[in-house]
């Protein structure tokens, strides 16, 4: 009992050192070793070392064994920190032109202006519009937030978000730009998959209002046409987004 005993010992302590890589081959060789001596002393020897010889070649048998397990153990885990999370890519591109951090603009189907910050107004809390003009006040930086449809726009020549405020969320109200990452700056992206080209004609749909970002039809005016939030899935609220490097 007490060599069973010892055997059950070993086998724990093979355990031990198989669980460093680097020494696996020495304590392989060894133990194998080992069991060669045995097992020459036992064709001569006792009954009693007959049985030990038997039980050590076991205790060898089982330490390769929960070796071979560790090591393959290791592998996978290995392997698994190294695989790349498959849902990395979506989350920071949900179409093309809209990738996390770059620069875009959005031009509105009804009238064929770009969703715009104006020079005149561009103080935290100021109203967006929509107008024919592809300077800077027209480009809109993507930052992605909770998951791979949701988004918040930053507008390049103010540094404000596109924001629907908490007191002004009905339809019809005003779109402001403010410094806020709240709920008020996010903006759901939905895709209009029955218009051509496909995939570029999309709607923003406010997370705290329920609304959709609406343009109004094109005035006279030089500069600039009101944009609002409305329960609306027309042509209104339809916006071709087009890459800021594309769009010269």
């Amino acid at each position: 009992m007490d060599k069973h005993a010892h055997c059950a010992s070993a086998l724990a302590e093979s355990a031990n050192k198989y669980t460093s890589m680097d020494d696996t081959a020495t304590s392989i060789a060894a133990e194998m070793g080992e069991a060669d001596e045995e097992i020459g002393e036992s064709r001569v020897g006792t009954v009693e070392k007959k049985a030990w010889g038997f039980w050590k070649v076991v205790c060898i048998g089982g330490a390769v064994f929960v070796g071979t397990v560790i090591a393959a153990l290791v592998f996978d885990w290995s392997s698994a920190a190294k695989s790349p999370d498959p849902r990395s890519v979506t989350q920071l591109e949900l179409g093309s032109g809209i990738t996390d951090g770059g620069a875009l603009f959005l031009k509105s189907t009804l009238s064929a202006s770009y969703l715009h910050a104006s020079s005149r107004s561009m103080s935290n809390g100021d109203p967006v519009f929509h107008t024919d003009s592809k300077t800077a006040g027209s480009q809109w930086q993507v930052e992605y937030v909770g998951g791979v449809d949701t988004i918040m726009l930053k507008n390049l020549r103010s540094g404000f978000y596109l924001h629907v405020a908490d007191e002004k969320k009905s339809s019809g109200d005003p779109v402001f730009q403010r410094d806020s990452t709240s709920d008020g700056s996010k903006w759901q992206v939905i895709r209009v998959s029955d218009i051509v080209p496909a995939g570029s004609m999309i709607r923003l749909k406010s997370v705290r209002s329920g609304l959709y970002l609406q343009a109004t039809p094109k005035s006279n005016r030089t500069c600039c046409d009101p944009v609002f939030q409305a329960d609306s899935v027309t042509d209104g609220s339809t916006w071709e987004h087009v890459g800021a490097w594309e769009a010269s």
